[in-house]
């Protein structure tokens, strides 16, 4: 179940599916774009730093776009390290390094909270910095796993252009 303050329906409902592929061009700080395909459709989320625009569809249409407010449920994957820290509180520790989409990566996690919510953020990196793995968990909540599968070190500037109207 998907809480109605954790996604809206469209993405809730995919969510439960479990089934889908996404397609991250991240351009940090604020510059990213996810492409989230599932059985059930399509969105796509567009960070700038004039805007964050949610569109579903196929194609970017800018009659199926609207603003959004928040980054959607993989958020988390854009989210600087030290913000799940400062939430969970706890010292991060090293785990071991793993071979992610051909990749050798050093892997590090933080894990805290009170029985019943203990929230857990495991993350590993490229030696360059390149995020090639997320896990979220909060006991009897929100699991988010995300692992690249293919990486490019490329952006292109057309990843970012929202539609206009």
């Amino acid at each position: 179940m998907v809480g109605v303050e954790e996604a809206d329906v469209a993405t809730g409902l995919r969510l439960c599916s479990g089934v889908g592929e996404m397609r991250l061009a991240w351009d940090p700080p604020e510059r990213w774009r996810m492409d989230e395909v599932s059985p059930a459709g399509s969105v796509t989320r567009v960070s700038t730093s004039e805007r964050l625009l949610r569109c579903t569809g196929a194609v970017m249409d800018r009659s199926a776009c609207v603003d959004a407010e928040r980054d959607g449920p993989f958020g988390s994957l854009v989210d600087p390290p030290d913000l799940s820290i400062d939430e969970i509180g706890a010292v991060v520790t090293a785990e071991a390094e793993r071979t992610i989409a051909g990749i050798r990566s050093e892997c590090f996690g933080v894990e805290a909270g009170p029985a019943g919510a203990i929230h857990t953020v495991g993350w590993c990196y490229s030696p360059d910095g390149l995020l090639l793995f997320l896990s979220v968990t909060v006991e009897g909540g929100r699991v988010v796993t995300a692992e690249a599968t293919e990486v490019s070190r490329g952006v292109a500037d057309g990843d970012f252009v929202v539609p206009s109207g």
